[in-house]
């Protein structure tokens, strides 16, 4: 007597309900070490350019973060935002059940529509949310002599 098609149906599932659990064996790993990523995973904080008349601004959302552990710089038109995320516990013996937050160095560069008053840039950091105003530039007129 041959294989009923529920034997195949079984022998699928005992499969996946192998391959579901080194999934999960492998993905626990990344849970109980806070610091390490899966390379899939990268914090990137998500940020808004808003063009007004007047200005560019920045917002960026950076939760859990202090001003301290940022830094910005425009090096010609592009607008370079560092930081590094660390973890709560960090430097203290714990276990995590379960971890969610990515945490890590990230770097964003964004490349600015038109050339802006780096002397007159203001920044605000409030509530964990980034704003950077960039004053646009001016044309100059040039006398002719």
């Amino acid at each position: 007597m041959g294989r009923s098609p529920w034997d195949s149906y079984r022998a699928l599932m005992e499969i996946r309900q192998r391959m579901n659990e080194l999934f999960r064996q492998s993905v626990s790993q990344f849970e109980r070490l806070p610091d390490v990523q899966p390379s899939w995973q990268t914090w990137k904080p998500a940020f808004d350019i808003v063009d007004s008349e007047e200005q560019l601004l920045i917002y960026g959302e950076i939760p859990g973060m202090k001003k301290e552990d940022l830094e910005i710089s425009i090096t010609g038109n592009e607008l370079a935002i560092r930081g590094e995320r660390k973890p709560s516990l960090a430097g203290q013996a714990a276990t995590y059940h379960h971890a969610e937050r990515l945490y890590g160095r990230f770097e964003r560069i964004f490349q600015l529509p038109e050339a802006v008053e780096e002397e007159q840039v203001k920044t605000s950091f409030k509530k964990g949310v980034l704003e950077i105003s960039l004053p646009k530039r001016k044309p100059r007129t040039i006398p002719i002599q």
